[in-house]
């Protein structure tokens, strides 16, 4: 491949990142606002058994990197 033909390639992957930073940055607020319905769907045991995985997760982190 000649110099040219890299710098060519180069452009093209410049444009396809940032296309997809594109889409990304667009669909960020369609996914929050999924998360929030999912959240307000969901029932009080169930946010209580997440609440109480989040705090064991801590605690088997915290003992992970104590030992």
């Amino acid at each position: 491949m000649t110099l040219e033909d890299y710098k060519n390639a180069l452009t093209k992957a410049r444009q396809e990142a940032a296309k997809y930073r594109t889409q990304r940055n667009e669909l960020r607020p369609l996914a929050a606002k999924y998360r929030e319905i999912e959240e307000a769907n969901k029932t009080a045991a169930e946010k209580q058994t997440e609440k109480s995985k989040r705090r064991n997760g801590r605690v088997t982190l915290f003992y992970r990197s104590s030992s």
